[in-house]
């Protein structure tokens, strides 16, 4: 069963059958798709992107993509790419909402999926009528993946487990709270968090995923080879991402796809 149009895997929870449900070990390689990590400053970028991958055939997918199907019988398409756009925040007076609103409605328009790091900054008052908004976004093939509560330097050897539960549990759990719609990545600020020299998460990151149910953790450097061929319940995945190339032009980003 492919991914390609499949409505029902938006309505289906996958908590329903546990996401961690461990697979065959017969399971063919999945490639982990080129992942494009992109911000507010690349809205005028993002619908020329769409369109060109999309005449070389590529299609959008999503963390919730990857772990469907990782934990059920499905495929991601042939040419499957994942565009993240980070630090979405409904704090109130937020300056740059109207951007990343327009940013969805150009995937959305060309029917394509993707992810936004939401900041939940729950110290600042919050838009409620933006979060409504924001709620409906999953039913159009949004995603929204947590990128912490303050956007911390998760590398910042001052944080405490208490500020790590707050990042990342307490910012999944507002997300969850408000949108009804469950978190299955943490994007980390500044890609922290992951040990390039041992190839490992900080185990707070792990241990707070585990907590919050999040089983993919994206960060900057490397994470970009296949997935793992089977999964436990608790198991949390790293993969990585590129910026939009070394100029953040269409050309650039584009190589930085077809290198991935």
């Amino acid at each position: 069963m492919s991914l390609l149009g499949l409505g029902l895997w938006w309505a289906s929870d996958l908590s329903a059958s546990g996401p961690g449900r461990a697979l065959a070990e017969s399971r063919p390689v999945v490639p982990m798709p080129p992942t494009i990590m992109l911000h507010s400053r690349h809205a005028r970028l993002l619908p020329r992107l769409i369109d060109a991958l999309a005449a070389e055939g590529y299609e959008g997918v999503t963390f919730r993509d990857l772990e469907y199907t990782l934990c059920q019988d499905a495929s991601l398409p042939p040419k499957a790419v994942m565009l993240t756009i980070d630090d979405l925040s409904m704090v109130r007076g937020n300056p740059s909402f109207e951007t990343f609103r327009g940013m969805k409605d150009a995937l959305v328009e060309r029917g394509w999926r993707g992810v936004f790091g939401v900041i939940t900054g729950p110290h600042l008052p919050q838009n409620e009528v933006w979060w409504d908004e924001v709620a409906v976004w999953g039913e159009q093939g949004i995603e929204l993946a947590t990128h912490t509560a303050y956007h911390s330097n998760l590398n910042d050897p001052a944080l405490t487990a208490e500020d790590f539960e707050a990042e990342i549990v307490g910012s999944a759990q507002t997300i969850c709270q408000r949108t009804g719609q469950p978190v299955h990545a943490l994007v980390t600020p500044f890609g922290s968090g992951y040990n390039r020299t041992t190839g490992a998460l900080h185990p707070l990151i792990c241990a707070m995923c585990q907590q919050a149910r999040i089983r993919f953790v994206s960060g900057i450097v490397e994470g970009h080879g296949p997935l793992p061929a089977s999964v436990g319940d608790s198991d949390v995945i790293y993969t990585g991402r590129v910026p939009p190339g070394i100029d953040g032009t269409l050309e650039s980003t584009l190589f930085e796809v077809h290198h991935w």
